[in-house]
């Protein structure tokens, strides 16, 4: 959160990028929303039960007895995340393909951004927007990033669409709290590894 007092014009300038990253955000999850048939029946709900938040990320240039680790594996337990970085050729994030290899994900321009689906919306599509595996390592070059992502407001019960249930595309997940899935993520209640979505409310 920003101050109301102090630099202004600061606090103007990321006011308006994030209110910039929010209707870009709110753009592709109509596509994704329409695209996928449940547009009419779920969009209202859906936009109403959101909010979001915007972060400003450094990444330092790790100590010599230190790992290169900014962030280890995970999946974001959000809706969307989007991700812009001004430095170009100053790379971090990693995202895991299926075989399990780890690719480099690097920015095209200082204008360009990276958008990823987090385990709230794979479960509203049910598996069919999956959430990437993704981590960050720190490199010989500090970094600065900004992440936006929407978040799903308390009491926001999460549900499968019905249209994306049938027999080729059973069921993957219950319905579920969103704001417990969260907390759930921050607790030691998973047994093993990692907390996932399946782990949670998986069918």
């Amino acid at each position: 959160m920003l101050p109301d007092h102090g630099d202004s014009q600061f606090c103007d300038l990321v006011h308006g990028y994030a209110k910039g990253l929010s209707e870009f955000d709110e753009m592709i999850r109509k596509m994704i929303f329409e695209k996928l048939g449940i547009f009419e029946k779920y969009w209202d709900e859906h936009k109403n039960s959101t909010s979001s938040l915007l972060g400003m990320l450094h990444y330092r240039v790790p100590k010599d007895d230190e790992t290169n680790v900014g962030l280890p594996a995970h999946t974001d337990k959000l809706i969307t995340t989007i991700l812009s970085q001004h430095q170009i050729g100053v790379g971090g994030l990693q995202i895991m393909k299926k075989n399990g290899e780890w690719i480099d994900v690097e920015y095209s321009s200082p204008h360009s951004f990276i958008f990823l689906v987090s385990d709230i919306l794979t479960a509203i599509t049910n598996g069919r927007l999956p959430c990437p595996y993704h981590r960050v390592n720190m490199g010989n070059r500090e970094r600065y990033s900004i992440g936006f992502s929407s978040i799903a407001k308390q009491g926001y019960i999460i549900k499968v669409a019905e249209e994306l249930i049938d027999e080729h595309h059973p069921l993957l997940y219950k319905p579920f709290d969103a704001l417990k899935f969260f907390q759930y993520c921050l607790s030691r209640d998973h047994k093993d590894g990692a907390p996932t979505l399946e782990g949670f409310c998986g069918v």
